[in-house]
Formats: C-alpha cells, sequence, structure tokens
C-alpha cells in the first residue's frame, strides 16, 4: 500500500509539471524517429521500444506522440521513486524515515526535472530504481542468489541507459560498508559475491546487445563515443569545478552539500563512504562527457537518492524536512523557467497566416519540430522523404538522386491542391541557407533554390511567425 501511495503521489506532481518545451537536442530527434515507426536504438535500447509502446497506447486515450512521450518520462520516474522507497524500507524499519528520505530524493531537482520533459533520463530512473532495491537486499543479506539478482538488475539498468553500469560503483560499496561504520568487510566472502556480481552484469550486457541485435537494434561502440568525448574533456581540468557545480551541487540542491553531515557520525561513515566512491565515479564519467556542458545532472540521478539517504540519517528531522521544502521549491522554479513555451506565439502567427487552411510545414531547424510535435500534433509529421531525414541532413545525393526533385515537386503540389499551405519559417531558411553540418551534408541550399523557384513563396510576418507560406 506505501509503494502505490508513493507511485500516485510521485506520478501526481509529474505529471501535472510535464513541461510543453523540448529540452536539448535529442527530445524531437527521438519524436521523429519513433514518429516514422524507427524504435530502433544505437545505445540505450530500451527507451524508443518503449517510447513506440507508449505512443501506441496514448494513441488509443486520443493523445498526442509528445503527451505520450512526456508522460513515459513521467511514470518511469514515478517508478523509480518507487524503488527507491523499496530499497529504503529495506535498509530500514522507520517508515517515517522511509518516506522522508523517498521525498527528498523525489523532490532533487534534476530527477524533477527530467521526469517533466522528453528524454531517456526519466524513463531509466525506473531500472535505476528497481537496481537500487535489488543492492539494498544484497546490503541487508549478502547471499550468492542476491548477488546475481544485482548482477542482472545493473544490466537490466544498462538496456535502459548505458550509464546503468556505473550503478555498481555505488551498490557494490553500499552493499560491502552497510551497515554502521567503515570497517573492512570479510575480504574472501566479498571477492566472491563481487564476482558474481561482475559476471552476472558483464553476461547480462552481452545478453542485452545480443538481443538488441536480433530484435533489429543497431550496434554502435559505446567506448568509442566515450572515448572521443573524453579525449577532448579529461584535457580541461580547469572545467572540472564548473562541472561539479552545474552537474552535482546545483542539480541536487541542498543534498549535494547537506550528505557531508554523515562523515561527522561514525556510524555513518561507511555509507558515507560507498556514497563518496559513487559520486567520485558518476562525476568522473560525466566530465568525461560532458566537460563544462550543462545537462542539469542527468548522469548522476541514481546519486540523488544516495544523498537524501544520508540527509536523513545525519540530521534532524526537522531540517530534512526543510530540505524537501527547498528542493522541490527549487525544482519546481527550475521546470517553470525552461518551460517557458517558446515557440506558442510563433504557432499562433502561422494559425493566423493560413487561417482556417491545414498547413503543411517544411520542417528544417530543430525549433521547426517543436512546432510540429508541440503545437500542431495533428499535422502528419511523416509524409513524405522530406519528412523522413533529420533536420539540415540533406545529403546532396538524396537531392539530386534521379526524379527525386520532381517527386518532391510533385508531393508538394499535392498538398496545396489539396487546400494546404506550405510553410517554412525564416529560421528554417537561415538553416538550410547555412547547415551546421559537415561540408558533405550541404544540400540545404539546393533545396531553398527549387523551393523558391518552384513554388510563389510570399514572405509573411504574422504575429510571432516570420517566414514565407506558399499557396495554390
Amino acid at each position: 500500500m506505501a509503494h502505490l501511495l508513493v507511485f500516485w503521489s510521485a506520478l501526481l506532481v509529474y505529471g501535472a509539471l510535464r513541461q510543453d518545451t523540448f529540452y536539448g537536442v535529442d527530445g524531437w530527434q527521438l519524436l521523429r524517429r519513433v514518429a516514422s515507426g524507427d524504435t530502433r536504438s544505437y545505445v540505450h535500447l530500451l527507451y524508443k521500444p518503449g517510447l513506440g509502446l507508449f505512443g501506441h497506447a496514448g494513441e488509443t486515450l486520443g493523445l498526442t506522440l509528445y503527451d505520450s512521450a512526456t508522460w513515459y518520462s513521467a511514470i518511469g520516474a514515478a517508478l523509480g521513486v518507487v524503488g527507491f522507497h523499496a530499497a529504503v524500507r529495506c535498509l530500514s524499519e522507520n517508515r517515517r524515515d522511509a518516506l522522508l528520505v523517498t521525498a527528498l530524493a523525489a523532490a532533487c531537482p534534476a530527477i524533477v526535472f527530467y521526469a517533466t520533459v522528453v528524454e531517456r533520463h526519466g524513463p531509466f530512473l525506473a531500472y535505476a530504481g528497481f537496481a537500487t532495491w535489488i543492492g539494498a537486499r544484497l546490503a541487508v543479506r549478502p547471499t550468492p542468489g542476491r548477488a546475481m539478482a544485482l548482477g542482472g538488475a545493473v544490466a537490466l539498468s544498462y538496456a535502459g541507459h548505458s550509464t546503468g553500469v556505473l550503478l555498481l560503483a555505488w551498490l557494490l560499496p553500499l552493499a560491502a560498508w552497510w551497515p554502521g561504520a567503515l570497517r573492512m568487510p570479510d575480504l574472501r566472502r566479498w571477492t566472491r559475491l563481487s564476482a558474481i556480481v561482475l559476471l552476472t552484469t558483464v553476461a547480462g550486457l552481452i545478453a542485452a546487445r545480443l538481443a538488441g541485435r536480433l530484435l533489429g537494434q543497431t550496434e554502435s561502440n559505446s567506448f568509442a563515443f566515450l572515448a572521443q568525448h573524453a579525449a577532448v574533456h579529461l584535457r580541461q581540468p580547469w572545467l572540472l569545478p564548473v562541472h561539479v557545480w552545474q552537474e552535482w551541487l546545483l542539480a541536487f540542491a541542498p543534498v549535494s552539500v547537506t550528505w557531508l553531515a554523515a562523515w561527522f557520525r561514525p556510524g555513518e561513515r561507511g555509507l558515507a563512504a560507498a556514497t563518496t566512491l559513487g559520486l567520485a565515479v558518476y562525476l568522473g564519467f560525466s566530465f568525461a562527457i560532458l566537460g563544462g556542458f550543462d545537462e542539469r545532472g542527468a548522469y548522476l540521478l541514481p546519486m540523488g537518492f544516495a544523498a537524501a539517504l544520508l540527509t536523513v540519517r545525519a540530521l534532524p528531522t526537522a531540517v530534512s524536512g526543510a530540505c524537501v521544502g527547498l528542493a522541490a521549491t527549487l525544482a519546481v522554479v527550475q521546470v517553470l523557467r525552461h518551460d517557458d513555451h517558446r515557440h506558442a506565439d510563433v504557432a499562433a502567427g502561422i494559425a493566423a497566416a493560413v487561417g482556417e487552411a491545414r498547413p503543411y510545414l517544411l520542417l528544417a531547424e530543430a525549433s521547426d519540430f517543436e512546432l510540429l510535435f508541440v503545437h500542431f500534433p495533428e499535422l502528419r509529421p511523416v509524409e513524405d522523404w522530406w519528412d523522413g531525414l533529420d533536420a539540415g541532413g540533406f545529403e546532396p545525393e538524396t537531392v539530386s538522386a534521379p526524379g527525386a526533385l520532381p517527386a518532391l515537386e510533385a508531393f508538394l503540389r499535392s498538398r496545396l491542391d489539396s487546400g494546404r499551405p506550405l510553410v517554412i519559417t525564416a529560421a528554417g531558411v537561415a538553416y538550410l541557407e547555412h547547415p551546421r553540418y559537415t561540408e558533405e551534408w550541404r544540400a540545404g541550399p539546393m533545396l531553398l533554390e527549387f523551393l523558391f523557384e518552384r513554388f510563389r513563396f510570399e514572405r509573411t510576418d504574422v504575429e510571432g511567425f516570420h517566414g514565407f507560406v506558399a499557396r495554390r
């Protein structure tokens, strides 16, 4: 019953805060692929298949794909909170403290943010919460069976998001040093159990990749991706303080600081040491990937629970309760500041420009996709070969292929003949004029020349819309 209360409480809050604004560059690309029926994943194997299922389920309920995607994040994060609650109940008999820890973790600004946007990290929390619960079970009763279960749970978390494997950096030390004071564990026993966990994890990772390949998922070299970024960012150590501020101190305030109080309580130093080890690994990994880029704590989400657990164990209940209020306030402010509906006035301008007609949006710049998925969800997002490509990703070979441009012209004229004006934003035009891709992706100018030569586009500035409209 308590788990259900936790789930529905978290889901109610996260659902109410769901944003109508894309975050970063991944959200529209994920929806773009899933809308076209492509649920293959290069990494993070389970996200897009899960989003596809949510999309189909939401469609039967009358939800747009964007709404389904934000609910996917909210539900995944709420399930993660339930996993955290189960973990702390396993580690403690105190129900009040368990709810306090859960509330504090659930209110972390980073966790709230990713529970409310289209991104992989919200659904990943469901797997991270489950693995944390399994890790807590191993801590209170270290057995070979529970060690194998932890390895399997970590492998499942990896399938949810590749950073899931990092959970071992915190959960294994947690199990070794629980409960109480920092002390040497039975090395022979923990070497054996750790070997079981690691071997099971490796077997699970291999199984996940094989299963992905059999199901049509796309292979990629995740290590090469990490190495490519690390080769740049690890040579910029002066950015590390900026990274720690952005990805930990600010993203998880106030527990990003309050957990340190555990070091001053002898009975909590074992747990504090485990958290320090885990946090060091997570911060090192995220710095290698991000450098000074701000991702609002995306890669450190599981450590929010660890910091919340230590905060409640080390500080008086009244102080921990105040931390919940402060974290929630910071989280809500962050969500409201980001969810600025920045393209709503553009959508209103397009609607005013075309009147009662149903526009056909020529999508190019990333913001165009936000117009489509958020503000014009009734328009089919994938109708032809133009729609099947990412913004700005028009290869010259595709455009110059025999019959390609005549086919595009015939398609667009059929839209005009059906009463649908062609609309392209000024931002889209600028993007195609100067594509921000490598030199071989330079077909944007070719497309613009074709469009303005074959169709009578008129410059249109209505309300927030600045662009071009072609009518029959």
